[in-house]
């Protein structure tokens, strides 16, 4: 027994002593990283300034290129700035494993039909080196150097170049800050432009925890809202969105499709003068067929009984969500992280969940929400707004101001930037 108990008390002894050891071996490390890159930014900073600055927008996936847009629209028309935007493909993941492979340009294609001058970042098998327009500043479009080829990550523009990120999304939750702003790619930011007051609390305290002292942070907005159109203010609700979760899984939120499909098609079928917009997450039809959970022949059917009747459309999850978002009247909504954009409509909003996990930002919007635990909540909201009855119209519209208290959001980055460089 005695025995026993030696060996459990060594097995421990040893874990915490290879915890230590881990934990020396980051903290030295994130050391060396700082005064690194302290070092790149001195070096920066001491060459001779020049009369126009140069900005390069990475595109890596079309359905983020709204957070740079009305940054790059406004740097573009600047003559104190050089414009690049480059398009690189996405990984390709074989069994989950990231793996040097690339695929279709799609982002190039995209930029190139909508009429963007735009460089192709991937020719035979090659990375467009960025080195060669020598860059000032250089925008990343998400924070996960994972998906980046290695001339693109933030640990490597560092040593020669500014690297600035924007948020993808508006966070409102508090779990997700930890993943979606995660310290291994921002200790390579230079500048990072927050979503939100929440956000900048958090990269800020996040920075003074781990000594990182050579960062900033620029307070200018959230530029996406800078694409989206306030509705004016009528009670005329016809047109109504629904954007299930991708997944059932309840760790991560879960999504209400199963629970809802049926009795969404079987009210839009009984009320023909409304209209259902079904726009599934990119991954979802794909993630349920994947799983089991939909059959090939349900999907068929839904398929079908979309395309036999007007008033209910199937949304391709490629196109441009803003233009969506701009001609609906209302949303139906399992958590996603296009809530805070289609509130900032302040068209009303139809939520299928709760807010007890929403941060500071989040709760801006907690009383000009329709809270929905079941079908029948559901068909009651819809009823209601249907029949010009919007009882949180004014609380909406009182809190939009809170939650985005600036307009111009790409203006103000760009002189953000341009204060940066010559001042």
């Amino acid at each position: 027994m005695g025995n026993s108990n030696d060996k459990w008390i060594s097995h421990i002894k040893n874990g915490m002593v290879k915890q230590i050891i881990n934990r020396i071996k980051r903290i030295i490390g994130n050391v060396v990283l700082i005064k690194r890159n302290s070092r790149y930014i001195k070096e920066l900073d001491s060459k001779k300034r020049k009369n126009v600055i140069t900005v390069v927008f990475i595109c890596q996936m079309p359905s983020l290129w709204n957070s740079m847009k009305s940054i790059y629209d406004e740097a573009i028309n600047n003559s104190s700035m050089k414009v690049y935007l480059v398009a690189i493909p996405e990984k390709q993941s074989i069994s989950g494993i990231h793996q040097n492979i690339y695929g279709e340009n799609m982002s190039y294609s995209h930029l190139l039909s909508m009429g963007y001058d735009v460089i192709n970042g991937f020719v035979n098998n090659s990375f467009f080196d960025l080195k060669e327009i020598s860059p000032d500043y250089v925008f990343l479009p998400r924070p996960y150097d994972v998906h980046l080829p290695q001339e693109y990550t933030s640990s490597y523009l560092a040593k020669f170049t500014r690297v600035c990120y924007v948020p993808y999304g508006f966070s409102i939750t508090k779990e997700c800050m930890s993943t979606i702003f995660n310290y291994s790619f921002l200790r390579n930011t230079y500048l990072f432009f927050p979503d939100s007051e929440a956000s900048y609390s958090y990269v800020k305290n996040l920075y003074l925890k781990e000594h990182c002292n050579w960062n900033k942070i620029g307070v200018c907005g959230f530029p996406r809202f800078d694409l989206l159109k306030q509705a004016e203010n009528n009670n005329s609700v016809k047109t109504f969105l629904w954007t299930p979760r991708w997944t059932t899984n309840r760790d991560i939120c879960g999504s209400n499709f199963f629970n809802y499909i049926d009795h969404l098609i079987e009210f839009f079928l009984q009320n023909k003068h409304l209209r259902l917009i079904f726009r599934p997450h990119p991954l979802l039809l794909k993630n349920f067929i994947s799983t089991g959970e939909l059959t090939k022949d349900r999907y068929n059917v839904i398929v079908k009984i979309f395309n036999e009747n007007d008033n209910l459309f199937l949304n391709d999850p490629s196109t441009d969500y803003i233009d969506v978002f701009n001609d609906v009247d209302a949303m139906i909504t399992d958590p996603t992280s296009l809530l805070p954009e289609f509130y900032y409509t302040g068209k009303p909003i139809i939520y299928c969940d709760n807010s007890d996990s929403f941060n500071d930002a989040g709760r801006i919007m907690t009383n000009g929400l329709y809270y929905a635990s079941s079908w029948d909540d559901i068909q009651k909201y819809l009823t209601a707004l249907s029949q010009g009855q919007d009882d949180l119209k004014d609380k909406r519209f009182e809190s939009l101001k809170k939650l985005n208290p600036t307009y111009h959001n790409g203006e103000r980055i760009c002189k953000y930037l341009l204060d940066d460089y010559f001042n």
